[in-house]
């Protein structure tokens, strides 16, 4: 069959029309495959995470992605300035979650007194302090969280029921191009006045523990006493020891009217707060009279000595820790011979003291007393005495203010000594 000229025009224009439709088809495939690739453009995202009021870089911070239905994206961690990014992020709008399992703290009681003051209306806080103030995680902030704080967790050693860390969470939408994100704040919960780093309390209190005296295991009761050589003007007292092996705390009393006491896990804590009442503790004054039982009795001299935790601490009426405060808690020597000092009083001295001891035979006995620089300062001489308790009264009046160490002699130029120490007071 052949086509005529008129049929050849014709079929040419039909193959060109059928060409042009092909072309409109694929360009528009093309069009929509590349408006479908460019709404998938993906973008980073970059954050950092402080710790609040101090604006310290928290490293090692665990930042999670995810959709508005808790589908986890992306997990990174923050890095050595407290930055984090999330990379190739397609375009949306994500909640971003942190966590930590850095150890938390800082928890004084100047944290209880800012919710005592928000409470009152004296004292704003910021979003992040509110997190860190609802430490029942009640979603509100009330004197629970204060009584939570002083004696549920200073006091008693009971974690938060909100955790270690709180956090703000961020709901972030990613739109256009890639940018910086938010500066997000997180915080130890309780920790209201963001005093974790650095941490204040450490090295806040100098504590002396000389031996005082030897006591013989009769089943009377060993006492620690806690004193301070100056006045101090307290509204608060948060003190933890560490408990020696073969010792049971047995009773706790204070200068402080109301103080608790609390042991958990060989812990002893003692807390205190009035922040409408200062109280004065005298120079010298017992502070606290810990009295404790041994679980057994061993051959041998034995010296026991309350460790004093790093986060005790002093504050005073306006929420401020004390610094720089000197206390003495002498440690106790037992000894199992029967030949040992009872009691050396009054303690600290001023004027002079009487030393108590048993003498299980009779004997010669001489005492000496030593200033810390190993210089006799009296002595007895060997002077007979009968068995049985001993006690004697030494003038120490003319020495200056420090400790002294007295050592006692038995039987002339045995071996059996009772050594001990006491403290002049300024």
């Amino acid at each position: 069959m052949f086509l005529t000229q008129p049929d050849l025009i014709k079929t040419n224009a039909k193959l060109e029309i059928m060409e042009k439709a092909i072309f409109r088809i694929l360009f528009l495939g093309l069009f929509i495959t590349s408006t479908f690739v460019f709404s998938q453009a993906t973008y980073d995202y970059t954050g950092q995470v402080k710790y609040q009021v101090t604006d310290e870089p928290m490293s090692n911070v665990t930042v999670k992605l995810s959709t508005l239905d808790g589908t986890v994206v992306q997990t990174v961690l923050t890095d050595n300035l407290g930055y984090y990014v999330f990379d190739t992020v397609t375009e949306g709008t994500y909640k971003v979650n942190f966590t930590t399992d850095q150890p938390a703290g800082g928890i004084e009681l100047c944290d209880a007194y800012m919710i005592e003051q928000y409470l009152a209306g004296n004292m704003t806080f910021s979003e992040i302090q509110k997190l860190a103030a609802d430490v029942n995680g009640d979603d509100t902030i009330s004197s629970l969280d204060w009584e939570q704080i002083t004696y549920g967790y200073l006091n008693g050693g009971n974690p938060f029921p909100v955790g270690e860390w709180v956090f703000e969470t961020k709901t972030i939408t990613i739109l256009g191009e890639s940018g910086d994100g938010d500066v997000n704040l997180g915080s130890s919960a309780g920790d209201i006045s963001g005093s974790l780093v650095p941490d204040p309390k450490n090295n806040q209190i100098n504590l002396e523990t000389p031996v005082l005296s030897e006591v013989s295991p009769t089943g009377e009761p060993i006492r620690f006493e806690l004193t301070s050589d100056y006045n101090l003007e307290v509204a608060g007292m948060h003190l933890a020891f560490s408990i020696p092996e073969h010792l049971s705390v047995t009773n706790v009393t204070s200068a402080l009217p109301g103080a608790r006491f609390a042991i958990n896990d060989r812990l002893l804590k003692i807390t205190w707060i009035n922040t409408r009442n200062e109280h004065l503790l005298n120079a010298g004054a017992t502070i606290l009279t810990i009295e404790a039982e041994m679980m057994n009795t061993r051959a041998g001299d034995e010296t026991y000595r309350l460790v004093l935790k790093n986060d005790s601490h002093f504050m005073d009426a306006e929420g401020n820790l004390l610094s720089g405060i000197s206390l003495t808690l002498p440690a106790v020597q037992v000894s199992s011979t029967g030949n040992s000092a009872r009691n050396a009083y009054p303690n600290p001295f001023i004027g002079s003291f009487t030393i108590e001891y048993e003498l299980p035979a009779p004997g010669m006995v001489n005492t000496m007393v030593f200033d810390q620089y190993g210089r006799k300062l009296t002595e007895t001489g060997n002077n007979y005495k009968q068995s049985g308790m001993q006690n004697f009264r030494i003038d120490g009046s003319a020495w200056l203010p420090g400790i002294y160490y007295y050592r006692i002699i038995l039987d002339g130029n045995t071996e059996r000594n009772i050594t001990g120490s006491i403290i002049k007071s300024k």
